[in-house]
């Protein structure tokens, strides 16, 4: 399992430290904080994640268990929805490209 989902680790970690940085330039918070409050969540969750599904599996049905994971992440998505709020992007000067003969095109 663990060579399984190595690609799709890899990718999430690859993509949410970057955006934390940017989050944390954003916020005025400064980088060590925001990568160790990240770093304290992939820790929570892959101490926690196999315990408390362990837990669940022991007393609930498989199926219970996995409706029960759907129901957390759609939480968890919804969530991040309401927190993140909408996107905002700088805005970006518009540049005229000139060709090789100095023409606009």
């Amino acid at each position: 399992m663990q060579c399984a989902t190595t690609a799709a680790r890899s990718l999430l970690w690859t993509v949410s430290y970057p955006l934390a940085a940017a989050g944390s330039e954003r916020s005025g918070a400064s980088l060590g904080v925001v990568l160790g409050l990240l770093n304290g969540v992939w820790a929570g969750t892959v101490l926690l994640g196999p315990l408390a599904a362990g837990l669940a599996a022991d007393r609930l049905s498989a199926q219970a268990v996995f409706g029960l994971t759907a129901a957390a992440c759609l939480a968890m998505l919804a969530i991040t929805v309401l927190v993140a709020g909408p996107i905002r992007r700088p805005a970006r000067p518009c540049h005229q490209v000139s060709g090789p003969n100095g023409s606009s095109s």
